[in-house]
């Protein structure tokens, strides 16, 4: 896992004065990166409900958290940054591409996606989309490919500087929030635009895609949908990326565990005695169940299963473009994809029933 200031071998100590978090960086171009990735670990606290200042000296990263009298509240924040801390000692991962589809009308939200993207929906005071971003940027992701739809504006605007607001800021003396209005630093954002006719279907994203992953490289893909929400400060994109590395492969899926009485009612994972997938059987039997891991569709895949999903034709049986086909066609091809277990809760925002639970859900941990 890689903590929200993502960087190798930091000492850290601890100490009340000045409620201060003191951050030993081992070199210059440590603590430089952790100036880059300010934008992100101060969004990251601000989700924890911690307001802070960050100041970098020399070798020494300062973080000045702001704190009431409340000596629980306190004690709470410290937790949650040593949690931080012990999710931060391994460093990045080789993928550093991202593709996230975004594009389509969200039909089931309608009427309020006839004027509001599906994935700019708010959760909290954050749109949807920025909780999948938090977390591939946290797994050292260097681009961003948003696969958009031929109407989408507001994912462009959310994350390019607004200079108006920035002055404003200013100017009322809220100067501590324009990290959390900060653009990405370090991080390329990319807009593919996924054509309003012709294909339907997951898999048409993905190939669209594979002209920018390059022979021999592998690329999460996530969709832009759901996300899962930890209060730990890992990333699920960089514990898949080290599952699929530490097993020698160049794919993977994530699966997240759902009660039994959800079984009949989702495609559940199956896999081999190594934990490799075998196949996605939907809405089976309590008793047929070869598991609990609902396909989370958080993806690690190689050049060949985007190659395959920009190739194969639409499903017989359904009409659509599916990514599973893919995903299928390339094990029965002799390929291996390692299946993890995702972490945190699931929040599925692509219904009215799975946005409200999640709304719910972030107001009840004061995160929103």
């Amino acid at each position: 896992m890689i903590a929200p200031f993502g960087y190798k071998k930091v000492k850290m100590e601890w100490g009340d004065f000045n409620k201060r978090y003191t951050i030993f960086a081992t070199n210059e171009d440590q603590a430089a990166s952790f100036e880059l990735l300010n934008p992100s670990f101060m969004a990251w606290l601000y989700d924890q409900n911690i307001k802070a200042n960050i100041e970098v000296m020399d070798n020494i990263v300062i973080l000045y958290a702001r704190v009431s009298s409340d000596e629980k509240r306190y004690a709470e924040m410290l937790e949650i940054l040593r949690r931080a801390h012990k999710a931060g000692n391994v460093g990045g991962s080789m993928i550093t591409k991202a593709i996230i589809p975004v594009a389509g009308w969200g039909t089931r939200m309608l009427p309020i996606t006839k004027s509001i993207e599906k994935c700019m929906l708010p959760v909290g005071t954050r749109p949807v989309i920025d909780y999948i971003v938090q977390d591939v940027v946290r797994a050292g992701v260097k681009d961003i490919y948003f696969v958009v739809g031929e109407q989408s504006t507001q994912v462009q605007s959310y994350y390019r500087s607004n200079i108006q607001l920035n002055d404003y800021l200013r100017r009322a003396g809220k100067q501590d929030k324009l990290p959390l209005v900060a653009p990405l630093r370090d991080v390329r954002i990319h807009f593919l635009t996924q054509p309003g006719t012709g294909g339907y279907g997951t898999s048409i994203p993905v190939g669209l895609a594979s002209e920018f992953i390059e022979q021999g490289e592998s690329a999460f893909v996530i969709m832009g949908d759901q996300f899962f929400w930890r209060d730990d400060g890992g990333s699920n994109a960089a514990d898949l990326a080290e599952l699929v590395e530490s097993c020698g492969l160049s794919a993977g899926l994530l699966g997240n565990p759902v009660e039994e009485e959800f079984i009949p009612q989702t495609g559940i994972i199956e896999t081999d005695d190594r934990g490799n997938f075998v196949r996605i059987i939907e809405k089976p039997k309590l008793e047929e169940a070869p598991s609990n891991l609902s396909n989370s569709s958080f993806y690690v895949l190689n050049k060949e299963i985007f190659e395959l999903a920009r190739t194969l034709p639409a499903n017989p049986k359904r009409g659509e473009f599916e990514l599973t086909d893919a995903i299928n066609a390339y094990i029965d091809g002799g390929g291996v994809i390692v299946v993890g277990e995702a972490k945190g809760e699931y929040m599925e925002c692509g219904s009215p029933s799975g946005w409200l639970k999640a709304n719910n859900a972030m107001a009840k941990n004061a995160t929103c």
